[in-house]
């Protein structure tokens, strides 16, 4: 029988415990998941397809940019649903609503195909759009909820801003390490200092303030 040489073992054992450590890394998120948001799984399959439709549409956008921008927006969105089913009503939006707010945004870009391209610019392929918006229009309706006195959109922004804080601190959101770490001062997905998919992550696509 062949002989380990003296030097592979220590490489072994090294090897090894990258992996245990990795494994480690990934053990508070099901396989198969980008992220988990309370109950709600974010997998990598609707992760990875989203960013292959983006950067098809968008060439200059680089995968790891969008990866980091994509499920950014993806746990945003399911934290504004959850916030959404919890207030008292619960509030909705309707495809109606949905359909006006494209419209109204449509003439103000200046056409169907200007919308797209400020769409893209926000990280947003065609197939995420009317998501986008409705996640929008939620966050309004959910701030004007929250604050049905405020004389100001600021107002109404902050009163939106504390309840997700605090909903995103019950729901304990976490992140697969392979996309990189959420962050909750900016409510956004940040590259690890160590690498891994999101080592170039731009910052969450921006989104008008609630109000």
């Amino acid at each position: 029988m062949r002989r380990r040489s003296p030097r592979s073992r220590p490489a072994a054992l090294v090897a090894a415990a990258l992996s245990v450590a990795a494994l480690a890394a990934c053990a508070p998120v099901q396989a198969g998941s980008a992220a988990i948001v309370g109950d709600r799984r974010i997998t990598t399959d609707s992760v990875r397809s989203t960013v292959d439709e983006l950067v098809a549409q968008s060439p200059q956008v680089e995968r790891t940019q969008a990866l980091g921008a994509t499920v950014s927006s993806m746990v945003e969105y399911a934290l504004v649903d959850e916030l959404a089913a919890r207030q008292r009503p619960p509030v909705t939006v309707s495809d109606a609503e949905i359909a006006a707010a494209r419209q109204q945004f449509t003439a103000q870009a200046g056409g169907e195909e200007a919308l797209t391209q400020a769409f893209l610019q926000q990280r947003v392929p065609r197939s995420g759009e009317s998501t986008f918006l409705r996640s929008l229009l939620l966050r309004q309706k959910i701030a004007a909820q929250l604050a049905p006195a405020a004389a100001s959109d600021d107002e109404r922004s902050a009163a939106f801003a504390k309840a997700a804080t605090a909903l995103q601190d019950e729901l304990d959101i976490k992140v697969n390490p392979r996309f990189g770490r959420f962050d909750p001062k900016t409510f956004a997905v940040t590259p690890l200092a160590s690498g891994g998919l999101a080592t170039a992550a731009s910052p969450a696509p921006s989104a008008p303030a609630a109000g």
